[in-house]
C-alpha cells in the first residue's frame, strides 16, 4: 500500500529497542506496499496471510471432522445392521441345525432292516456312530467285523518279513534248480542227496 508524504503521521513513543525494531520493520514492509495488517504480521515474524491460510486450514479440517463424523454415523449404523442381520442368520442356523438332526434321527429309526438279525443291525448302527464321531473307518470297520485293530496291524506288519524270507530261499533254491533241470551229473548228485530219485 503506497502512502504518499502527505499521508504519514508522525508518532513519537517510547517503547524498548526490540518493539522499535520491529515498528521499524512494519513501517519498511509498508512502504513496500503491504497493508497495514500484512505489516504487522510481517514485523511479528509470521506471513502476511497467515492468519488467513489458518482460518482456511481450520476450516478445511471442521469440514473433514464433520465428514469423519457423518461417515463414522452411517458405519455405525451399517455395522447394528449387519449385526441385527448376523444374530437373525444365526437364530435360523441353529433352527435349521436342529431340524436336521431331528431328520437324521427321524430317518436313523425309518431305515429297514430286511430281517437283519438284531446283531447285525446294532453293529451296523454302532459302526456309523463310531465313524460320526470321529473314529476311523478303517479301525471301525475291522471291530465290527469282530478283529482287534492290533492282530490285524501283527499281521499286516509280518508280511514284509515273510516275503524277504521268501526272497532270499528262491536265492538259494536258483541254484539247485538250475543244476537239477540240466539233468546232468550235478543234477544225479543232488537228487541222491535230497534222496529224490
Amino acid at each position: 500500500m503506497n502512502v504518499t508524504p502527505a499521508e504519514l503521521v508522525d508518532c513519537k513513543v517510547s517503547v524498548s529497542p526490540a518493539l522499535a525494531r520491529r515498528i521499524r520493520k512494519a513501517k519498511q514492509a509498508e512502504q513496500l506496499g503491504q497493508d497495514v495488517r500484512g505489516a504487522l504480521m510481517i514485523a511479528a515474524g509470521y506471513e502476511p496471510n497467515e492468519i488467513d491460510k489458518l482460518k482456511s486450514h481450520l476450516e478445511d479440517m471442521s469440514s473433514a471432522l464433520v465428514a469423519r463424523e457423518q461417515a463414522q454415523e452411517m458405519t455405525k449404523t451399517t455395522v447394528d445392521r449387519l449385526s441385527t442381520d448376523l444374530t437373525q442368520s444365526r437364530k435360523k442356523f441353529t433352527e435349521t441345525n436342529k431340524n436336521l438332526e431331528l431328520l437324521k434321527a427321524k430317518l436313523l429309526k425309518s431305515v429297514e432292516t430286511h430281517g437283519l438279525p438284531d446283531k447285525i443291525t446294532k453293529d451296523i448302527t454302532n459302526l456309523i456312530e463310531t465313524i460320526r464321531s470321529g473314529g476311523k473307518p478303517h479301525t471301525a470297520l475291522l471291530a465290527a467285523a469282530g478283529y482287534n485293530i492290533k492282530d490285524v496291524d501283527d499281521a499286516m506288519s509280518s508280511i514284509v518279513p515273510l516275503k524277504t524270507n521268501v526272497a532270499d530261499l528262491e536265492s538259494t533254491v536258483a541254484p539247485l534248480r538250475s543244476a537239477l533241470a540240466s539233468n546232468g551229473l550235478k543234477s544225479w548228485i543232488i537228487r541222491r542227496m535230497l534222496s529224490l530219485s
